[in-house]
């Protein structure tokens, strides 16, 4: 049993032969910049502190945020 196949015997490649041309044609850039970090504000003094689920991020007062440099 034989199936022929659609794919073409020649891969056009032109849009990918210098880096600079990849850059224009990639789809997604992601870099440092990029990325945020949230902050979590509570008005209740007594649920200041970490959050158990999210490692190294807390819960802080609005006080104590602006009082942070």
């Amino acid at each position: 049993m034989f199936f022929k196949r659609n794919f073409p015997n020649t891969r056009l490649r032109r849009l990918r032969q210098t880096s600079a041309l990849r850059d224009l044609v990639s789809e997604t850039h992601l870099s440092l910049t990029d990325l945020i970090q949230p902050i979590f504000i509570t008005d209740n003094k007594d649920m200041v502190g970490e959050i158990s689920s999210l490692p190294n991020i807390e819960k802080n007062t609005i006080l104590r945020i602006l009082t942070v440099k």
